[in-house]
This record gives C-alpha cells, structure tokens and sequence, in this order.
C-alpha cells in the first residue's frame, strides 16, 4: 500500500505539474498574440502617418508657384522665347529703312512702313516708330515705322528734272555773299545809277534784280537752246528777254519792262557769284516805292549754273548753257 500510496502521489504529482505547464504556455501564447497585434496596429499608423505627409508634400509643391528670385541661375542652353515675349522697342530714328528693318526684325517684330515728308530727316531716314522707342510690345507685334519721304514742295509745285528739291523746297537759306552794286555797262541801255546783281564765275550768266528790289532776271551770253514757252506768254518761245521770279511766280519775260538781254554787258561789270555761294534779294537795298521785300528770292551759283527761287513760294528759274527751265 505504501508503494501504491506512494505510486499513486506521484502521478497526482506528475499530472498536477504537467497541467501548470500547459497553463503558463497559454498564457505565454496569449501575450505574444496581444503584443504582435499591437505592433502591427503601431506599423499601420506609421505607415499612414508616412503616406499623409509624403501625399501633402507632393500637393503643396504642386501648387505653390515658383518664386523667380529664389531660383538658381541655370547653368544650361537658355529656352527659346515664345511668341508672346515682351520686348523693349529700340531707337532706330535716323537710321535707313533696310538697317532699322533689320533691327526690329532681328528682335521679332514685324515691320510695317509708312512714309511722311520732313525738312529735318533725309529721305529713307525713319522719323519714328510707334509703338516709340523704349515702349513694350510683344514679340511678332507690328511696329509701325514712319520712313522720311524727304522735303514736301508746297502745293502746286512742280520741279522739273534736274532741280534739288531739298533746296528749293526746303528750308530758307543763309546768304553766304553779299555782293557789292555795280554800274551796267556803257551802250547797255540800262540806267547808269547803282545795280545790284552778279555773274556766273565762267561769266555766260548773269542775274540782276529788278528796281521793285525782289524780282530776279537771269540770262546767258551763250544759250544753246531756246527759251521755254511761258503759258502766261505765249510768244515766250522766241524771245531772249530772260527767266523770271518773283513774289509770286516765274516765267519769261518779254516786255521792255524786263532786263532780260540787257543782263549780257553785265557780265563784264558785276560782281562774281563764286561756285556754291547764296545771295538773298533781302541782302540788297530796295530801290522800289513798293516797300519791304515780300518774300526774299535767293540764287546759288554752282558748276550746274545759276537757280533763282522764292524762298516762300518755291517757284524759281536755273539756268546754264544747255538748259533754261521755270517752275
């Protein structure tokens, strides 16, 4: 019995223990469930955490522009502009139509050309610009260039071939001599009292003005053609009685009120009109009741002969060997 006792104790003992083993293992297994699950719910809140801040960061880059001042410069090619680039206009005032062209061109612009006459820029020359230099306007803009078409002779006016509009219709010159009188020849016919007038260097012209102080004749000792047909009179063709100009108008004169061919012994008595010298009718004394010069007439002598014009009107003569005109 003791032995059986005993047996009996010790499998009561065996089984006793055996049965708290399996206790501490369940209750070992049920903690390392319970902390797996919290280390997985902590992983899951990191991750989305995480994902917030990297989905945040993506949007506010997106939609936060790009402050130019902060940017670094770049160090490759730079980007072609696009058509709708804002660029200052130049200055190209003064310059020829085909160089100033270019110039806006070559920034992108089109060019469109319109024509203006001016005293002040040569012909060809731009005047100006619109939009005006240093405005802005957009690449492929139209700039609108306003090209000098040089001087504008006034209304009625017609220069035939040969005559220097920009003298004759531009502003009025400065004399460069003043002439001394001179007293006409003996046996011309003419008054032996104090002239005013002169000669061509090569001494075929001569002009003289007339006693109302303004009027100018000029005539040639040798013309190779014949006098112009004046509309205003009609035997004008064949009369040597000289071009005109005055307040008013020119033409031929052939009435003996006019010097006319009475100028050719002048040409041994009257001063020199030198090569690219210009005197005014306003220079002279005026000898005529009249009164003050109207409007002063002035004469360039050069190697193309003489041309007389009124500085007003534009209406004028030149004459030379070969060629008598009015306008």
């Amino acid at each position: 019995p003791t032995d059986d006792f005993g047996s009996a104790s010790l499998s009561h003992q065996l089984l006793t223990a055996g049965s708290v083993d399996e206790d501490v293992d369940e209750q070992n297994r049920s903690t390392m469930s319970t902390t797996s699950k919290a280390l997985i719910a902590l992983l899951a809140v990191v991750v989305l955490i995480a994902g917030g801040a990297l989905m945040y960061i993506l949007l506010t880059h997106r939609a936060t522009p790009t402050d130019p001042s902060t940017m670094a410069p770049s160090t490759g090619a730079p980007s072609m502009p696009t058509s709708r680039d804002t660029v200052e206009v130049p200055s190209v005032e003064g310059l020829d139509q085909a160089e100033a062209t270019l110039v806006l061109t070559t920034l992108g612009f089109t060019v469109k050309v319109e024509t203006a006459a001016s005293a002040d820029v040569a012909q060809g020359a731009v005047i100006s610009t619109d939009p005006a230099k240093g405005g802005k306007a957009d690449r492929g803009a139209v700039i609108t260039m306003i090209v000098s078409s040089g001087i504008a002779c006034p209304e009625g006016v017609t220069l035939p071939d040969g005559v220097d509009k920009n003298l004759v219709c531009g502003p009025a010159p400065v004399s460069t001599a003043v002439l001394p009188s001179f007293t006409f020849a003996t046996g011309s016919g003419m008054p032996t009292t104090a002239a005013y007038g002169f000669a061509s260097p090569t001494r075929n012209l001569a002009c003289s003005w007339y006693e109302d102080g303004y009027t100018v004749i000029c005539d040639a000792v040798v013309l190779e053609t014949t006098m112009p047909t004046d509309p205003k009179n009609p035997s004008s063709g064949n009369c040597r009685h000289g071009l005109y100009v005055d307040d008013s108008r020119s033409g031929v004169g052939c009435n003996s009120g006019v010097l006319g061919v009475d100028l050719i012994p002048t040409t041994q008595s009257a001063p020199t009109l030198e090569y690219g010298q210009i005197v005014l009718s306003s220079d002279y004394p005026n000898t005529a009741a009249r009164g003050q010069h109207p409007d002063p007439v002035a004469c360039l002598s050069d190697e193309d002969g003489i041309t007389c014009w009124n500085t007003v009107t534009a209406h004028g003569v030149k004459i030379n060997r070969v060629k008598a005109l009015f306008w």
